[in-house]
């Protein structure tokens, strides 16, 4: 069972360094914040339930998105599925399990565990369930991992 569920890690780790995205977002509102996002975009069903039925073997919570089948010109495209996993802790879980596995987007997965245990770290200074303010350390990690993700620059 366990060598099967290896197995189906390199897979999924294989579709993220094909089709998915490891980032961190920047929101500006009242108040500067930052949060960490994987996101697997397809048009097969198919693959969006063999990465749900992996994320669930391994408990991982995720959002699943069916994009619009229509284009605003009227014209038809192929539905696209967008699988997001967002919180913290399951963004750092999954990380961490694809961290050797993965082959092209390994330093932006490095990038997103730090991310991910600074946030935790800062949380359990603050309180549990308390917010933890953002500082230069979480901007200095979107700006490295926003430079790996920028488009037409070979790394």
């Amino acid at each position: 069972m366990k060598a099967n569920l290896e197995n189906e890690l390199y897979w999924l780790a294989g579709i993220i360094d094909g089709e998915g995205s490891v980032m961190i977002e920047k929101q500006q509102q009242h108040y500067i914040s930052y949060h960490q996002k994987i996101t697997i975009s397809n048009t097969s069903n198919l693959i969006i339930c063999c990465i749900k039925r992996i994320l669930k073997k391994i408990g991982i919570t995720y959002y699943c998105l069916k994009c619009k089948s229509q284009r605003k010109d009227g014209y038809k495209r192929v539905p696209c599925y967008d699988l997001q996993i967002h919180r913290v802790k399951e963004v750092l879980k999954l990380a961490v399990l694809l961290r050797d596995k993965l082959i092209l987007k390994n330093q932006r997965i490095n990038l997103i565990i730090k991310f991910c245990q600074l946030r935790i770290n800062k949380r359990k200074k603050v309180s549990k369930n308390a917010f933890a303010g953002f500082d230069n350390r979480e901007e200095n990690l979107f700006q490295k991992l926003r430079k790996l993700n920028k488009r037409g620059v070979i790394r």
